[in-house]
């Protein structure tokens, strides 16, 4: 498809008890994008974030197939969800994704 953009992101996010800089020790990754439970949503809003977010992201413009293996091939030798979940307390729950989602994260 002609101008298509995509992108890959390992996603983990959790609650207050989850958070960022664990994810990022047991990892030994810096993340894209890192926000903690706690911190306000925006500057402009006064809500305070109910999960922590840690992002690593591919960077777009690339076939799929390559983002994937990248990222594949950085998260290659860390630990496993199981283990990197044991690790700091939490648990591994899949979210399914429809193919046809274009704006799964804002629902």
């Amino acid at each position: 498809m002609v101008g298509v953009q995509t992108s890959v992101t390992f996603r983990m996010l959790g609650s207050a008890g989850l958070t960022a800089e664990a994810v990022t020790q047991q990892l030994g990754l810096q993340p894209t994008t890192a926000i903690e439970a706690g911190e306000p949503v925006s500057r402009r809003s006064a809500r305070i974030r109910e999960s922590s977010v840690w992002l690593l992201s591919s960077s777009p413009g690339i076939e799929l197939v390559t983002q994937l293996n990248r990222l594949l091939a950085v998260l290659a030798g860390r630990p496993s969800l199981s283990e990197l979940a044991g690790a700091i307390g939490a648990r591994v729950e899949p979210v399914p994704i429809p193919w046809d989602c274009a704006d799964w994260l804002r629902r």
